[in-house]
């Protein structure tokens, strides 16, 4: 089932938005990016979070309300004044791969299905 729902958003984007590396993964790379750090006493820029590594940045973010480019996210570099949100700029992608699917293994086990 994970297979085909990502090859249907795969499909999806590449039809819709001529975004065509892959199926997208925002959702799944935010929950990950929330695990409890490895190791509490990790400084960042570069943290463990549930096994996986990550380097993150800090920006300011602006997002378009209104007109053509509704949506639209901007990021600059943040003033000493400006609110500012923290950004994966690097994940450990096989990691990743393996954490979720770790993840979806032990879901379905105990519903009685093994993914191979």
């Amino acid at each position: 089932m994970l297979h085909d729902l990502l090859c249907f958003f795969a499909s999806t984007y590449a039809k819709v938005f001529n975004i065509t590396e892959g199926p997208p993964l925002h959702d799944p790379l935010a929950v990950a990016a929330i695990l409890p750090p490895s190791n509490p006493t990790e400084q960042e820029p570069a943290t463990t979070q549930g096994g996986i590594r990550w380097e993150w940045e800090h920006a300011k973010v602006l997002v378009d309300t209104h007109g053509v480019e509704v949506g639209r996210t901007l990021k600059y570099v943040p003033k000493q004044e400006d609110t500012v949100v923290k950004i994966a700029a690097v994940v450990d992608v096989p990691r990743f791969w393996e954490v979720l699917l770790e993840t979806v293994n032990t879901i379905d086990l105990r519903g009685g299905v093994q993914w191979v």
